[in-house]
């Protein structure tokens, strides 16, 4: 991991005698998490923390697939499987939690959602199968039902844990 840190005077009409501000930059896994201190001067630099978006593929008995993204995978599965929002995994009764990736920002998230909903069903089904190859609910034990456990709950790891190629 390279880390660099950077000093820039802040924008303003005349120079000033203020301090200059620093920026941390990060490069995590090819993606750029910066970091850096905007408020009024000061000598250390505040560190903002990274927040875990999650790309996630529901399916039913029948192995109809939803695909989605969400920043709090277990407030969303749970809206699945409640049907508290009306629309397609309602209608189709898709409730079990069938893959998910990490990811430590939201537009990465996303353009792996777009990109997995681009694909073919054979290569959905192959990627679900890389990981989860009987298709079990993971999320099974999240809310104190029979069997509960926490060791399928999904970590909050910042580094978009995809396991394939992009």
């Amino acid at each position: 991991m390279a880390s660099v840190l950077r000093l820039f005077r802040p924008p303003s009409s005349r120079r000033s005698s203020r301090p200059l501000h620093a920026i941390l930059s990060l490069s995590v896994d090819r993606r750029r998490i910066c970091f850096s201190d905007f408020a009024a001067p000061r000598t250390d630099v505040t560190l903002r923390s990274v927040k875990t978006s999650y790309v996630y593929i529901m399916a039913s008995r029948s192995r109809t697939l939803y695909t989605g993204v969400t920043n709090n995978l277990e407030r969303r599965v749970a809206e699945h499987k409640r049907h508290l929002v009306p629309g397609f995994t309602g209608r189709y009764r898709i409730e079990r939690l069938v893959y998910f990736e990490t990811w430590g920002h939201i537009r990465d998230a996303i353009q792996r959602e777009k990109q997995i909903k681009g694909w073919r069903r054979s290569k959905k089904n192959a990627l679900i199968e890389s990981r989860n190859p009987a298709w079990t609910d993971l999320s099974e034990g999240w809310y104190g039902e029979a069997g509960s456990s926490a060791k399928n709950r999904p970590q909050n790891d910042a580094c978009g844990d995809c396991g394939s190629s992009r």
